[in-house]
This record gives C-alpha cells, structure tokens and sequence, in this order.
C-alpha cells in the first residue's frame, strides 16, 4: 500500500470513524453484519497508517468475511424472497469483482471498480427500496439505513484505494 499519498491517510481516518460507528451500532442493535463492517473498517484503517507483512491477504480475508457475513445474515433471515436472493447475489459478484483484484487473480484495475460500483448502487437501491415498501426489504427504519450506509464504506474505500493506485500489486 502506497503510503506516501495524503489520501491514504485520510481514507484509513475515515475508514476507522465508520468502524467506530458500525461498532457502535452493533451495540445497539445493528446486527452481527455490523460487527464485520467494524472489524474491516479497522484493519483498512490500521493497513493504511501502517505498514504490515501481508497487506494483501489481510484485505483477501476483510472481503471474504464481508461476503461470509452477507450469506450467514441471508440464512439467518426468515424471508426468501426473489428480491432478497438477487440482492445477495448481486452483492457477491460485486465482492468477487474486487477479490479476483486482490487475490492477483486479474490484474485488470476495471474488475474490482465495477465490483465496487455494483455493491453501491446495490445499497443505495435498497436503501430506496426499503423507503418506498418498508415490509420489502426489511424496513426504513434509521438504524436499517445508517447499517446499510456503513457496510459499504470498506467496499468503497478499497475500491478508491484501488482506482488511485494506492493499493498495489507486488
């Protein structure tokens, strides 16, 4: 990781307030997926002020427990809708596009930007989804929508990290 560029720094700060916040509302009800998001929030934040032996499988082992916790919060749900199923499977493949950048699968920086963008507009959907039809998704509730918010800032970070070539393959 390129430490050398401000916007490291600022991201890792940004990074650890979001997993203070998501580690916040774990307490207070956010859920388990919120206890994920703390947890990857602080390893980016900690990866980008220091510098560590494996960065990358660090950040392999952040994503694949981001996407773990998205299939265990799927099981653990009580409703199987088609929409809940696509959401999921929506969100994979956005986490795919930016393991296969990470696990030097692909060197092509496109795969884990599209990756990225895929798991935002997913979010932002649901987030509107939820507002328009509460008993869709799962309800609009403020504590479902800021949960929702911080789940996707370590998927947005990385791919920033990725797209300013902050985060580099060896």
């Amino acid at each position: 990781m390129d430490r050398t560029k401000g916007l490291t720094w600022i991201l890792g700060m940004v990074s650890g307030a979001c997993g203070l916040i998501s580690l916040i509302c774990f307490f207070f009800g956010g859920g388990s997926y919120s206890l994920m998001a703390a947890i990857a929030d602080g390893a980016i934040c900690y990866l980008s002020q220091r510098e560590a032996d494996r960065e990358r499988q660090i950040m392999v082992a952040v994503f694949v427990g981001l996407a773990l916790a998205e299939v265990m919060a799927f099981l653990a749900g009580s409703s199987f809708t088609m929409v809940i199923i696509i959401g999921l499977l929506i969100k994979l493949i956005g986490f795919a596009g930016i393991l296969i950048y990470l696990g030097k699968v692909s060197y092509d920086k496109k795969k884990p930007i599209i990756g990225g963008g895929i798991v935002v507009v997913y979010a932002i959907a649901d987030i509107i989804i939820s507002a328009v039809s509460p008993e869709a998704v799962g309800g609009s509730d403020p504590m479902s929508i800021i949960r929702t918010i911080l789940s996707i800032m370590p998927v947005i970070i990385i791919t920033i990290m990725i797209a300013l070539d902050i985060v580099k393959l060896d």
